[in-house]
């Protein structure tokens, strides 16, 4: 019979850093990348937030972005992210965010307003996402509105950063 301590050992001191990291990412936004990108407005991971310049509203998906990357931060959310129910509700939760921020930073222009845009977020997430097969448009958008007052406390919360880091890096 082997003995599988140093695995053991191994998989607590994984489990360790990975609380550690999560404790200091969780109390500082990732770091802000400003860059031209190809085919999307932005992309995050789980230290940095990128944005195109060219985006139509780029700090209104930066703050997608940011809220994104620190939502996957959570521990038994990274574990559980291959469920979809997770993925689904960041993407949610993310593209609300943006439809805020837009609408709180006056980012609207030619007749543009927070329900279109709203519809745009739902209709791209429907296109691009596997986890939204099974919803429909109106499912999207109903899920985005329930979650429209914790996006407003985020957002007044954080983008006055996320502004600042924008210009900062133009």
């Amino acid at each position: 019979m082997q003995d599988y301590t140093h695995i053991y050992y191994l998989i607590g001191a994984l489990f360790l850093g990975w609380t550690l990291f999560s404790f200091y990412a969780s109390k500082n936004l990732p770091k802000i990348k400003v860059k031209r990108l190809s085919g999307r407005n932005g992309y995050n991971t789980l230290v940095r937030a990128v944005v195109d310049p060219r985006a139509p509203y780029p700090i209104a998906v930066l703050a997608q972005e940011v809220y994104e990357a620190k939502y996957k931060l959570h521990f038994l959310r990274m574990l559980l992210n291959k469920t979809g129910k997770y993925t689904r509700e960041r993407e949610i939760r993310g593209h609300e965010i943006e439809v805020q921020a837009a609408r709180m930073k006056n980012m609207y222009i030619d007749g543009d307003d927070e329900i279109q845009h709203r519809s745009r977020e739902a209709k791209a997430l429907k296109a691009h996402y596997k986890g939204f097969e099974d919803m429909t448009i109106k499912d999207i958008t109903a899920a985005m509105v329930r979650f429209k007052p914790e996006a407003i406390d985020w957002v007044r919360q954080n983008i006055d950063y996320i502004e600042n880091e924008y210009h900062n890096k133009l």
